[in-house]
């Protein structure tokens, strides 16, 4: 079947659209690479050069070649991952949740080629996965949200059938998401010995 003119013209627009969208994340991805890179590469540069500072002097101290202080800094580095057991079921459980929402914290990683290879696996079965159940939860919840609004709506404004426009659903559902990030952050502020802030900026990641 052939596009008449008028027929194509919403294929072109919608092109238009999707290559607007496209453009626009590129410009605002390279905004931000921009910004980060003003905000933290010159503190990086001085943490950088400070270790190198302490490593020369932990070397000379030591009398360690540059070769001594890698084998080293591996030991350590094993040490410290291995420190306790991660691969328990809780942490297993902890790794695989993590994959699936797509968070990737990258401080848990298998390190056998079995381990990797399964993770693909489960990765490409379980994503579409979760994201059904994320999709089908958020509706769930809109219904929840709409059910309670009108049920406050009936009772203070003498209505049989009060309409709950989009604009009172988004208000509640961001009230919601800010509520829950609050709370998580005191939780892992308490728990953890976090500052505040770092807790409230690992819940906004986590989100």
């Amino acid at each position: 079947m052939l596009l008449t003119p008028q027929s194509s013209a919403p294929h072109r627009i919608q092109n238009y659209r999707t290559l607007a969208y496209v453009v626009t994340i590129l410009v605002y991805l390279v905004i931000g690479a921009a910004i980060f890179d003003k905000l933290e590469s010159t503190e990086e540069s001085i943490r950088h050069a400070n270790l190198t500072a302490r490593i020369a002097s932990f070397q000379q101290q030591h009398n360690l070649t540059d070769q001594d202080f890698i084998n080293l800094t591996r030991v350590v580095e094993y040490r410290l991952r291995y420190r306790k057991k991660q691969w328990k079921f809780i942490g297993s459980f902890y790794y695989v949740t993590v994959v699936l929402a797509l968070i990737g914290y990258g401080h848990a990683i298998p390190n056998t080629f079995a381990g990797r290879a399964v993770t693909i696996a489960y990765a490409l079965i379980g994503i579409p996965m979760w994201l059904i159940m994320i999709q089908s939860v958020g509706e769930r919840l809109n219904s929840l949200i709409r059910f309670v609004l009108k049920y406050i709506k009936r009772k203070f404004q003498k209505r049989r059938e009060p309409q709950i426009t989009a604009m009172e659903l988004l208000t509640c559902e961001a009230l919601l998401v800010v509520l829950t990030v609050a709370i998580g952050s005191y939780v892992f502020h308490q728990c953890e010995n976090w500052r505040y802030f770092d807790a409230f900026y690992y819940c906004l990641l986590t989100l």
